[in-house]
């Protein structure tokens, strides 16, 4: 059976991954330059500064989001308020590049760069990036058959639901 998808076929084109190289990256220029808040109403800046200055998430302040969310608003907390989107988009495309450097394969990080460019400014409210870093490292630790993959995953899970979603998925179904 060929493994390779139409969209994978397209992107070993070089006019094709060359315009595809060039709009992610101008997708994640723009998005740091002028981001627009996905995260809205959360002010990442007010929420990292509250978490830095000792107070609990759930107790002392609402936070809408799973418990490890609190790590993608640190950096974000010790910037100027007047910079901190640009803070929590830089270190978003931070995480993006530890993925891509993580996959190990052509193909995968050809399709991760296509979908970063749909998908990035949707998933630029930074937790997403740390949970996408998660699966990543898991996956990774995983298949050189290191148990802590597991510990990993569960990190991701606490950060955002979707990699314990994923990995559940792929224990039942193999994919």
């Amino acid at each position: 059976m060929d493994r390779f998808t139409i969209l994978d076929r397209a992107l070993l084109r070089p006019a094709t991954w060359s315009v595809v190289c060039g709009l992610t990256v101008l997708v994640h220029v723009m998005y740091v330059l002028a981001p627009f808040d996905v995260l809205d109403p959360v002010d990442a800046h007010v929420l990292g500064r509250a978490i830095l200055g000792g107070d609990v998430p759930y107790r002392d302040f609402a936070l809408e989001y799973p418990p490890g969310a609190i790590l993608a608003f640190l950096l974000p907390g010790l910037a100027p308020a007047g910079i901190a989107p640009q803070v929590l988009g830089l270190q978003a495309i931070a995480c993006e590049i530890g993925v891509w450097w993580i996959l190990d394969d052509d193909g995968a990080r050809r399709r991760f760069v296509f979908f970063s460019m749909l998908l990035f400014p949707l998933l630029g409210g930074g937790f997403d990036g740390l949970a996408m870093l998660g699966v990543a490292v898991s996956r990774a630790l995983l298949a050189r058959g290191d148990d802590r993959g597991w510990w990993v995953a569960a990190l991701g899970a606490v950060i955002k639901l979707f990699p314990g979603i994923a990995w559940a998925w792929v224990t039942r179904w193999g994919r």
